[in-house]
């Protein structure tokens, strides 16, 4: 990687652009970055690690305030850097964030970060302005992250003086922001997780098998066996098996003997309680027995009775139906009245309605007589044609009323059709209404906006007139604003003018007064080569000039000219002055030129007369500007107004044809209404529609119906009823009764009840009978008394001693079952368990030694091991750099003791003392000596971070600060170290403000301050 040119601006303490040919610095291969303390030489390293990566090292990245705070408002922030790195050339330029004041109103704002880059070497690839994409060709061609790159091209000798003497951890922090050892913690991490996983897995499995021996514990009935069970040694349940097993055999043998004895007491229960059985039943039979004897003859006469009740039950039945005949003979009659009644009821009240409403129908012209049924409408048709009707009277004028209901049917249909209309005119007159608001709304709105309308393109045409004038007067603006800037940067270059004078006097002065002293060391010189050359004569010896061995009157030191050394300096002096008056003079040929430039531009103008002028033509351009505004605002309200007002028409011209549509429906519907409705009036005949007159037709013809059909059931009772009442008297005889209240009398018993009363008796009889001839009973006496009480004692006792041993046997069995099954399965866990042992005590080990605990006697983890082998690595390179810096006293040792306290080693970091041979710390290390093993620290750590990161090869590297702690002969082992760097084709910069390497660097980079910030000079470049 080399670097070209840094351009920077506003950055650090840097307010104004600063531009650093690293060109022009590199051109001998070291170059010196000087200046008093704080002026901002580290800040120009800052900027180029900003460019490369977006940020700065150590703390000052942290802060995030990159932006200089004496910078105009107005300047913005930025760097850009040149450079060749990986075989391209590019140019990176960033912004970072910052906040800058409002362009408008108070407060502030934030100014998001920027970045860019061209390839210079390839100007037709696009530039890229992704903050992602560049990092990532950054990345991949310098080969280094920021950290890394911080510490390899950016060496900062504190740091190293630091990790010189820092213990392992802080030298882990740093090695891991240099060495990407994330694969390795992984490892670790790994390694724990499977250690997490295996203590969770062994867990688990001694959970179940406490769970196991718990269970076992449990069936078993032994609790001491719970503590006395170990995971790791051998199983010894099959003793305790045997142990239940016995157990359970005994239990079984004593409750199969206590179940046989309970047989033999429970057969001689049965056989007792059955002969007590037999007793008992032969007692109730000899009692039943001389119950039923003493019933014969209450039976006999029950049996009488019913013979009685038969023969009468013809006669009732004749008596019955003729009361049922009778009955509805009465009830004939009352309907026969009641229909009469209801039909006279409703032919009154339509002779009153159609009476009413029939008036003016044989006059009325438009009646269609093929509709209207003149019989319809007489009140004369409705009347019965005699005082009292037969029901074939009232049939033939019920037949009547239907055909009349039926010929107003037709009419319904029209009168429904009459109500749709009237219905449809309704709503067709609130439509016309409401379109006729409608119009004379839009009408009125529609004339509003024309007046806006007329009144918009006035304004309009007023405006574009204004905003005509914006391009003119803002040149005219431009051309005086231009001059009164030049008015205004008159005096400071006249001021300009004169210092350039001023300074280009004293570097002619310089320049004349230092080839005036070189002139005259070099007179001296001269003068004194004869001394020079006699100081080397020697006796036998030619002279080098005249050839001469003898040698009788030698030059004496006393006619020695100016020494070499002195003469260079000269030389160097009238050198520089030279430069500086050059410069000088160029700087006042260019102050010159601009002022006269100035003053042409100015000629006599009157500044006070140019910023009227200025302020005046800014208020007329401002009021253009607002014109140009309404002009846009008036445009977009004609085109809005104009696209309302033909929308308007439009809508004018439909509401119009569509209240002259619906006027015209109206009319039509209209005439068919009035047409219709006297006819439909007629035919409704005093009712409130054409339905309730055919409804009340239809109900007068079922109540005519009605009456009819009640004559006809009243003629039917009276008929039988005298048939009936022949039959009755011919029952009576035919029964043997002597009248029908005899014949009720016989038939008043409750037949059911006598003659169940009759069959239970038999069947008692028939029951007791068979029970007596059963044979069982035949030996039995019913006076035998029989023990019970005491076999029932003895039974239960002995069912209760088998039911207890049987239980002692369920349970034996049980605990037997239980014991075997908790034994398989603690068998089968504790077989289970030691591969998980084995395998966790074998993780466990693996972890501990990654992590540096356990058998890893190092005491250092997988990623201190790593970092080890780099620190080696480092150790070697630097060692070979501190051996010839320190002309073969000094090198690295690595030491992998551990630190006190328990806390674990693998990083150490000696000095060994070729003078003493003995390894020392580095703390022990003089200011001096401190500084050249950071050195070599810094340079070693450079080479292995390069060769880690792809061999690439860094042309560029900056030391930082760290020289004012050495000797001339320390600084003069630096300076050789730093040329072999140089020799190697680097190209190296120093940040120091010590004096002495002025004298020694001829190229240098000084950073001024002065009132408008620090400024970098180039000296001897």
């Amino acid at each position: 990687m080399r670097l070209h040119r840094l351009e920077l601006c506003a950055f650090g303490p840097y307010r104004d652009e600063v531009d650093v040919d690293f060109d022009a610095l590199a051109d001998g291969g070291l170059f010196l970055l000087h200046g008093d303390t704080g002026v901002g030489k580290t800040s120009l390293l800052d900027a180029v690690a900003f460019a490369l990566y977006g940020t700065v090292p150590g703390a000052r990245g942290q802060v995030k305030r990159l932006r200089c705070d004496a910078a105009d408002p107005a300047t913005p922030t930025w760097v850009t850097l040149e450079l060749t790195v990986g075989g391209r050339r590019l140019r990176i330029t960033r912004s970072p964030e910052y906040q800058r004041p409002k362009a408008r109103g108070a407060g502030t704002t934030t100014e998001k970060a920027r970045v860019s880059l061209v390839f210079l070497d390839t100007p037709e690839l696009p530039g890229l302005s992704s903050h992602r994409e560049v990092g990532d060709v950054v990345g991949e061609l310098v080969g280094m992250s920021a950290d890394q790159f911080f510490q390899v091209v950016l060496l900062p000798q504190g740091e190293f003086a630091q990790f010189l003497r820092s213990d392992t951890a802080e030298r882990e922090r740093l090695l891991e922001r240099l060495f990407d050892t994330r694969r390795f913690a992984r490892v670790e991490a790994l390694f724990a997780d499977m250690r997490r996983d295996s203590h969770r897995l062994l867990t688990e499995r001694l959970a179940d098998h406490r769970a196991a021996v718990a269970r076992w514990t449990q069936a078993a009935s032994r609790p001491d066996d719970e503590e006395a069970i170990d995971p790791a040694e051998p199983l010894a349940l099959q003793p305790v098996l045997d142990e239940l097993r016995d157990a359970a055999g005994r239990s079984a043998w004593e409750a199969d003997r206590l179940r046989q004895v309970r047989a033999i007491e429970v057969a001689t229960w049965e056989r007792l309680r059955h002969r007590a059985e037999l007793v008992e039943r032969r007692r109730k039979l000899r009692t039943e027995q001389h119950l039923l004897i003493g019933r014969e003859a209450e039976i006999e006469t029950a049996r009488r009775g019913v013979a009685d009740a038969h023969r009468a039950a013809p006669v009732l039945s004749v008596r019955t139906r003729l009361r049922e005949v009778s009955t509805d003979l009465t009830d004939g009659a009352e309907l026969e009245r009641q229909a009469g009644l209801a039909a006279e009821q409703q032919l009154a009240h339509l002779e009153k309605m159609v009476g009413s409403g029939s008036t003016g129908a044989a006059d009325d012209p438009t009646a269609d007589p093929a509709v209207l049924d003149p019989a319809v409408l007489d009140p004369a048709v409705l009347e019965p044609a005699v005082l009292e009707p037969t029901a074939a009277d009232l049939t033939m004028l019920a037949a009547g009323d239907r055909d009349r209901a039926g010929s107003l049917t037709a009419l319904v249909t029209e009168a429904r059709t009459q109500a749709r209309d009237e219905q449809r005119h309704a709503a067709l007159t609130t439509e016309r209404d409401a379109a006729l608001d409608e119009l004379t709304a839009v009408e009125t709105e529609s004339a509003r906006h024309e007046r806006r309308l007329e009144r918009a393109r006035q304004e309009l045409h007023e405006a574009v007139t204004a905003a005509a004038t914006v391009g003119p007067l803002a040149a005219e603006l431009a051309a005086v604003g231009a001059v009164l800037d030049q008015v205004d940067a008159l005096p400071p270059a006249a001021q300009e003018l004169a210092r350039a004078r001023a300074i280009a006097r004293r570097s002619i002065d310089d320049h004349q007064h230092s080839r005036e002293v070189r002139l005259a060391l070099w007179e001296r010189r001269i003068a004194g080569m004869a001394a020079e050359l006699a100081a080397t004569l020697a006796p036998g010896c030619a002279c080098p000039v005249c050839g001469s061995v003898e040698h009788p009157v030698p030059a004496t030191a006393g006619d020695a000219g100016e020494p070499a050394l002195d003469l260079a300096a000269a030389e160097n002096a009238e050198l520089q002055a030279d430069t500086r008056r050059r410069r000088a003079e160029q700087a006042l040929q260019l102050a010159d030129q601009n002022h006269v430039r100035i003053l042409t531009l100015v000629g006599d103008a009157d500044p006070d007369a140019l910023r009227m002028q200025v302020r005046l033509l800014r208020d007329r351009h401002t009021s253009s500007l607002a014109a140009q505004d309404q002009e846009r605002r008036l445009l977009d309200e004609i085109r809005a107004l104009e696209k309302w007002v033909g929308q308007a028409g439009l809508r004018q011209r439909e509401l119009v044809a569509r209240r002259s549509a619906v006027v015209g429906e109206m009319e039509v519907l209209r005439t068919q209404l009035d047409h219709r409705a006297d006819r439909l009036r007629i035919a409704r005949a005093g009712f409130d529609s054409i339905e309730q007159h055919r409804d009340r037709l239809l109900r007068l013809a079922e109540a005519r119906e009605t009456w009819a059909g009640a004559i006809h059931r009243l003629d039917d009772a009276e008929m039988r009823v005298r048939q009936l009442t022949g039959r009755l008297d011919q029952a009576v005889q035919a029964a043997g009764f002597s009248s029908i209240e005899a014949a009720t009398r016989a038939a008043e018993i409750d037949l059911d009840a006598v003659q169940q009363s009759i069959r239970v008796h038999e069947d008692q009889v028939l029951s007791v009978r068979s029970r007596a001839a059963e044979p069982e009973l035949q030996q039995i006496d019913p006076d035998e008394q029989l023990d019970l009480a005491g076999q029932q004692q003895r039974t239960a006792t002995a069912a209760a001693d088998a039911d207890a041993a049987t239980a002692q046997q369920s349970a034996a069995a049980t605990v037997l079952q239980h014991a075997t099954a908790a034994a398989a399965a603690l068998a089968t866990v504790h077989r289970s368990l030691a591969p998980v042992l084995a395998h966790d005590s074998l993780i466990s080990a693996l972890a501990d030694t990654v992590a540096g605990r356990g058998q890893n006697h190092r005491g250092i983890s997988l990623r201190t091991f790593v970092l080890a082998t780099r620190l080696r690595q480092v150790a070697d390179v630097a060692g070979a750099r501190l051996l010839q810096m320190s002309s073969g006293r000094y090198s690295f040792v690595r030491s992998s003791d551990k630190e006190g306290r328990g806390r674990s080693g693998g990083l150490g970091l000696d000095i060994l003392d070729a003078h003493t041979g003995v390894a020392r710390p580095a703390k022990t290390l003089s200011g001096g000596e401190s500084f050249l093993a950071s050195l070599a620290l810094a340079l070693g750590l450079a080479d292995v971070v390069a060769a880690e990161s792809g061999g690439r090869v860094l042309d560029t590297i900056f030391i930082d600060e760290g020289f004012g702690t050495l000797d001339a002969d320390a600084l003069e082992l630096v300076m050789n170290t730093l040329d072999e760097l140089r020799d190697g084709g680097r190209i190296v910069g120093l940040v120091s403000h010590v004096d002495d390497l002025q004298t020694r660097i001829p190229t240098r980079l000084h950073i001024r301050s002065g009132a408008d910030g620090p400024r970098p000079h180039l000296v001897g470049g």
